[in-house]
């Protein structure tokens, strides 16, 4: 694996509330390292990615990296994101369509929402950056959410979240 590449959030996409298994959730990441969230980079609306880099970018057995990233990314397609922003409760989609399968190359194409863009390109505040790699072996839903919203107050040595699904940065 590169272990140069990274994934970048704004820290409302970081905070915001989905249900993604573990392999969707590393098919968006492994497309997001593809991203690039600088301001004055172009939005890149459309990712490709392979059986084969979704294999060597998460570990996964090649054997089964085919059918994985198939059903990955068919659930994507069917997934919302719940997030909060100027006090508002706001629903989205991750993907704009169903992802194109690419059989012959064995790859899947992702076209981003186009409300999804402004919470992963052209940041220029309020995001956490991460390396991919941090990830990639991790087995659960559950423990790579749980590394993202650790990895945003990474240096404040601190974080309370509450069971309600309130977060606080002050530990008040």
């Amino acid at each position: 694996m590169n272990s140069k590449l990274a994934v970048t959030k704004a820290n409302s996409l970081l905070d915001a509330r989905y249900r993604l298994n573990v392999q969707a959730q590393k098919l968006v990441l492994a497309c997001l390292s593809k991203v690039d969230p600088r301001p004055d980079s172009t939005p890149l609306k459309e990712v490709r990615l392979s059986a084969l880099e979704f294999s060597e970018l998460m570990g996964i057995d090649i054997k089964n990296a085919h059918r994985e990233l198939y059903k990955a990314a068919d659930l994507l397609f069917k997934s919302t994101i719940t997030l909060y922003e100027n006090g508002e409760e706001i629903e989205l989609y991750w993907i704009q369509e169903k992802a194109k399968k690419i059989k012959g190359d064995g790859a899947v194409r992702l076209v981003w929402s186009d409300r999804v863009l402004k919470y992963i390109t052209q940041l220029k505040s309020n995001f956490t950056t991460y390396k991919l790699r941090n990830i990639a072996n991790l087995q659960s839903a559950h423990s790579i959410r749980l590394y993202e919203l650790l990895s945003r107050f990474n240096d404040k040595n601190f974080r309370n979240i509450s069971l309600d699904g309130v977060v606080s940065e002050n530990g008040k």
